[in-house]
């Protein structure tokens, strides 16, 4: 029995609208994994040194789904000395609330600022999504 192989070569024809398509629904769920929330910062403290560079640490803890998490993380700018460092110290007092965003399938994981590709997510996916249905839709007129 022979096939005529039009299956692949559909797939193979309209590959990079395909890819378009799939990348698009990638990050769409990759933006379902985090989701946003709130902590209270529980301490804060400098760590670093000259040559590395000088960071803000945060202590906090955050509520999901009844249970208490406790992380740390770094505040995401590097203080080019230990003074502005313990500048930035200012702006996390203790008991002050912050945004936050944890991973839905282990909230024990924690990130004070926007994942990088969930900063583009929406923007992205709609933008692959309509390049591939594009693709599609130019490859098959022809």
């Amino acid at each position: 029995m022979k096939t005529s192989g039009t299956g692949a070569r559909f797939i193979v024809r309209h590959f990079p609208a395909i890819l378009l398509i799939l990348t698009a629904g990638a990050l769409g769920l990759f933006s379902l994994c985090w989701k946003p929330a709130h902590g209270v910062i529980l301490s804060a403290w400098v760590e670093g040194n000259r040559a590395n560079g000088y960071y803000c640490y945060l202590r906090y803890h955050y509520l999901v789904d009844g249970a208490v998490y406790t992380s740390i993380q770094p505040v995401s700018s590097t203080a080019s000395g230990h003074a502005a460092a313990l500048e930035q110290i200012v702006h996390y007092p203790a008991g002050k609330t912050v945004p936050l965003y944890y991973a839905a399938l282990n909230p024990a994981h924690s990130l004070l600022e926007k994942p990088p590709l969930l900063r583009y997510t929406p923007h992205a996916t709609f933008s692959f999504l309509l390049l591939g249905v594009a693709g599609l839709l130019v490859r098959s007129r022809r």
